[in-house]
């Protein structure tokens, strides 16, 4: 099928699926629409093209806030035993540069997020222990 053999609203199910799915190829196929008709549209079709932008910007968006908040917050490093089972987990608290890189990305002040919970600073890379890890 040719870009435009495909119903107008063929084109709002791509770009609700690729608002979902995240990624142009797995969206084509879950709307069963060729990743070439996709591309075709988004040069020929300037509301096509927008909606495509506007997807990518929420995605942006979403990834920075997923960065700050594990730079900011930690992330949990999960050990396993030879089973595959949980032995322990830990919080890990990254170096203030890489906060420092996501604030300014962000556009944060340093001040709005220099204090964590429990009086932890940015200053200090530390490893606090979840409560029940060995």
């Amino acid at each position: 099928m040719t870009g435009t053999e495909h119903p107008p609203e063929k084109r709002q199910q791509f770009l609700a699926a690729f608002r979902k799915t995240r990624g142009v190829t797995e969206a084509c196929h879950r709307t069963q629409i060729g990743i070439r008709t996709v591309y075709t549209w988004r040069e020929e079709d300037e509301d096509f093209a927008a909606g495509w932008k506007d997807v990518l910007l929420e995605q942006n968006a979403d990834l920075e806030q997923s960065i700050l908040g594990a730079a900011i917050d930690g992330s949990e490093r999960v050990h396993y035993d030879k089973d595959g089972n949980v032995r322990s987990s830990e919080k890990v608290l990254y170096p203030p540069l890489m906060v420092s890189a996501a604030q300014n990305r962000l556009g944060w002040s340093r001040k709005n997020t220099h204090e964590l919970e429990g009086g932890v600073h940015l200053d200090h890379v530390k490893r606090v222990k979840r409560e029940g890890a060995e």
